[in-house]
């Protein structure tokens, strides 16, 4: 046992010497070496290991006197204190140092990191390798493979990230601290793209006009991929010359209220100080969790970003079944089997109105909606799989700026989940059902869903050719006057297996042909969302 414990802290004995400028010269690449071991040794060594060596050292040498094994032992854990200190001094001088370089390299970063565990004193360069947010590949040009390294990796990666935000947004003041955190997230976005050997480019950032005041981020839904990348693919962004700073709505009960996560782990004290938006979640209370959000939206310095969808969307898949990235109405539920505007969820929409009612209460300026569209995050990281596939382009499409701006003269009133029963609760009504077609229509032409789907179907050898003219301007007529049945088939269609796709496609050209009424393209709806469902 004594000598599996002197293995056990060899590298805090080789991390001493590491720290000697002859050795640094010799061995540039032992400091990192070794702080790689001390990376997964030194919490457990220098914590328990440590404390109960050192007690057993103390306990033997005051029973059976002077013993050369007990003093080394003490001696270990001694040095083990000294060494978690220095830990700590560490990761605190990470936490400005981050702010001064928010666009570091995540590879460069965890260098500097691994280098700083595997020495005694602090090794943080004074300049260092930045990225372009809005491009960045990391694909080696060689054949995609589906792994779970990445994911697994990302664990330790995340967690390192995660205890460093949580150190920043304790050690440095205020409005330090929730940058530290965000520039933290951004890294962590920039690292999985490293770990999985991705491409990400964001689009758009150039024509996106300047960004003031309360802004509401609105993207599509594909991948838990979608969270993590965020940050980093709009780092080029800024509100008021400040980086933006994507939040998402959480539930309070999850991670303000259960003491294990938001004390023992310190996720949720961390993220309530960055400025996430807690909520109370309560069934047949939808109404009263968004106008909270609203009003939590309306006074704190943070975008908030949402997903209408809901949940992720259904891959699509090619005709050997492979997965193609996802589709966008294919994110219904069994209970919306029937609606073609299933594939949203009705609060996004009262949250815009309830932001913007708050806004004119508090006579501020309008709420602006950016709409951010989504691609390739499902064929990275499928719904449904762990397995991450490799070489992977994903893409972030700054979509365009929407201002809503509530005229004083209209009177608006929640009918808080109950049927109107006055003129201001039907306009209020009314509104959330405009905003939920507009917000409809914008998603879309964010990620340009209905241009994709036009080119594949009239590419479908399936397609009767004799109807492709037809199908060509019926789809691009649909298009313009914003008529989604059509469309709403096509994405469910090809989220089928291919042997589906045939006689869906037949039953497709009939009712473009025919010129069918709305309650055929429902019919026909209803038909694929179902043997979609059963998938």
């Amino acid at each position: 046992m004594f000598y599996l414990i002197l293995i056990l802290y060899a590298p805090l004995v080789l991390k001493g010497l590491s720290s000697l400028t002859l050795l640094e010269r010799l061995f540039k690449f032992l400091p990192r070496a070794i702080g790689r071991v001390e990376y997964y040794v030194s919490p457990l060594r220098d914590t328990l290991i440590s404390y109960a060596i050192g007690v057993y050292g103390i306990v033997h040498l005051a029973r059976h006197g002077y013993d050369p094994k007990a003093l080394i032992l003490i001696l270990l854990a001694v040095l083990s204190q000294i060494n978690r200190w220095h830990r700590v001094r560490f990761r605190r001088a990470l936490c400005p140092w981050v702010l001064r370089f928010d666009s570091v390299e995540p590879n460069s970063f965890f260098r500097i990191y691994h280098r700083g565990l595997g020495s005694f004193y602090d090794q943080i360069p004074s300049a260092v390798k930045g990225v372009n947010y809005s491009y960045l590949d990391y694909r080696r040009d060689d054949t995609s493979r589906k792994t779970v390294w990445p994911l697994f990796w990302g664990v330790f990666d995340t967690a390192t990230l995660a205890k460093l935000a949580i150190l920043a947004m304790k050690k440095l003041d205020g409005e330090e601290g929730v940058n530290a955190f965000d520039a933290f997230a951004r890294i962590w976005g920039a690292r999985f793209l490293a770990r999985a050997h991705c491409k990400l480019h964001t689009l758009g950032v150039e024509s996106c006009p300047p960004l003031q005041g309360k802004v509401l981020l609105v993207f599509n839904h594909k991948s838990y991929l979608d969270f993590a990348l965020n940050f980093f693919a709009l780092g080029n962004l800024r509100n008021n010359g400040r980086h933006l700073r994507p939040r998402f709505i959480a539930a309070k009960d999850h991670f303000i209220d259960n003491p294990l996560i938001y004390s023992w782990m310190g996720l949720g004290k961390c993220i309530e100080k960055a400025g996430m938006i807690f909520i109370n979640r309560s069934k047949g209370k939808g109404w009263l969790a968004m106008r909270e959000a609203a009003e939590k939206l309306a006074e704190a310095d943070v975008e908030v970003a949402v997903y209408p969808q809901g949940t992720r969307a259904w891959g699509l898949k090619d005709e050997k079944g492979e997965r193609i990235d996802a589709g966008y109405y294919t994110t219904f539920s069994k209970k919306t089997v029937g609606d073609p505007k299933g594939h949203l969820k009705a609060g996004t929409a009262q949250l815009i109105l309830d932001t913007a009612l708050r806004l004119r209460e508090k006579k501020q300026g309008p709420l602006k909606i950016l709409f951010v569209g989504i691609d390739g995050t499902a064929t990275a990281g499928p719904k449904g799989s762990f397995k991450i596939r490799t070489e992977s382009v994903i893409t972030f499409h700054i979509g365009e700026l929407w201002t809503v701006l509530l005229p004083d003269e209209i009177p608006l009133e929640n009918p808080e989940g109950s049927p109107p029963s006055n003129e201001a609760q039907e306009n209020y009504v009314d509104e959330v059902e405009a905003i939920h077609s507009h917000l409809d229509r914008l998603m879309e032409k964010s990620i340009g869903r209905h241009k994709t789907l036009i080119e594949r179907v009239l590419k479908d050898p399936r397609l009767p050719r004799e109807t492709l003219s037809t199908v060509k301007s019926y789809l691009q007529r649909a298009d313009e006057t914003e008529n989604i049945l059509p469309f709403v088939v096509l994405d469910r269609l090809y989220a089928l297996t291919a042997n589906q796709w045939e006689k869906f496609l037949h039953q497709f050209a009939q009712r473009v042909v025919s010129d069918a009424k709305r309650g055929e393209w429902e019919e026909l709806i209803r038909e694929v969302s179902a043997e979609l469902v059963k998938e």
